[in-house]
């Protein structure tokens, strides 16, 4: 008996313990809504102790930390981020950069308007000779030639120093959101030393956009798909798309779908041929007998299987309807 005892105690470890690195290891949830993301992720403690980081974006009254079943969570300590010093020297260099280009953009300016008054100055002269300039047509061109080159070469050096600032403020803003140097740390201590628990909350830098496809199968067969958009997804994420606002999201989920399920036929919307209408690539009633409101957003536009080009959907709300033509062509 003791050895079978002592076998099935091992087995029974191994299998808590392959559960607990199941749990530890699935990559986090992205719920993304058109206006922001819900994020879960599942963290499991080391001697007790879970360390998350939460990044800039994260509203912080929106975390909220599930134990799961088995664990107790004793304490939670949340605490800004402090940023890397380096982040802030190479902020205030890009800073002292962006002030002397704008005093160039400035002094270029001054420059250009001088030049601007020395070629209209020129080009309107009459042309006098004299015993000292018998060809004043030449002087006077050479003259507005040179005004008209300094002005050249105050335009090039202009949009030279407004290039480079537009770069600047890309990189000031991306050191802004840079998830390694701002945000919050939250601790949070429980028991037993490997317990686990779902940490959620919600950022705003995230969201998508849904884009539409029209398809007339036949003369009088009609589909309208929705498709997700771009939008950023990071290795390991499982995400899926509501179609609601994260500022004011439904009770229960209302129309969500796996990102990787592409086109979503929308089997709430009823389309068919306006009577008369003859065309090609007809005008079409859409009634929604929906309790989803669908947004605006772009449309390709097919005609048996053949792709004609996009336009625009204009929106739809729950329980009405529109007439809509997808190619103004």
């Amino acid at each position: 008996m003791k050895p079978f005892f002592t076998i099935f105690c091992i087995t029974a470890s191994f299998f808590a313990l392959l559960l607990h690195a199941s749990v530890s290891l699935a990559g986090p949830t992205v719920t993304l809504f058109l206006d922001g993301a819900a994020v879960e992720h599942n963290e499991s403690a080391r001697k007790g102790l879970i360390e998350i980081i939460l990044p800039p974006s994260a509203l912080t009254d929106s975390l909220k930390i599930k134990p799961r079943p088995g664990t107790t969570i004793n304490r939670v300590v949340v605490t800004p981020r402090q940023p890397s010093k380096s982040r802030d020297q190479e902020l205030s260099s890009i800073l002292e950069r962006q002030d002397l280009l704008h005093d160039r953009i400035k002094a270029l300016s001054v420059r250009e308007e001088i030049f601007k008054s020395a070629a209209k100055s020129q080009s309107g002269k009459a042309p006098r000779k004299t015993k000292s300039n018998p060809e004043p047509i030449a002087g006077i061109r050479q003259g507005t030639d040179y005004a008209i080159a300094q002005l050249e070469a105050v335009y090039t050096a202009k949009r030279k120093a407004e290039k480079e600032l537009k770069l600047l403020e890309e990189k000031r803003s991306n050191l802004a959101r840079d998830n390694r140097s701002a945000g919050n740390n939250v601790k949070l201590w429980v028991t037993p030393v490997n317990g686990t628990v779902i940490a959620s909350w919600n950022q705003t830098d995230r969201n998508w956009t849904p884009s539409y496809e029209l398809r007339v199968d036949t003369p009088d067969t009609f589909r309208l798909n929705l498709i997700p958009g771009e939008f950023l997804k990071s290795k390991g994420e499982k995400v899926s798309l509501e179609l609601a606002s994260l500022a004011t999201p439904p009770s229960s989920p209302g129309f969500r779908f796996a990102a990787e399920s592409g086109a979503v036929r929308l089997e709430a919307l009823k389309l068919s041929r306006l009577p008369g209408d003859t065309s090609l690539f007809p005008t079409v009633l859409i009634v929604s007998e929906s309790k989803n409101s669908f947004p605006a957003g772009d449309v390709s536009c097919y005609r048996n299987g053949e792709y004609l080009g996009t336009g625009k959907f204009p929106g739809l709300e729950a329980g009405k309807s529109l007439e809509f033509r997808c190619l103004n062509r």
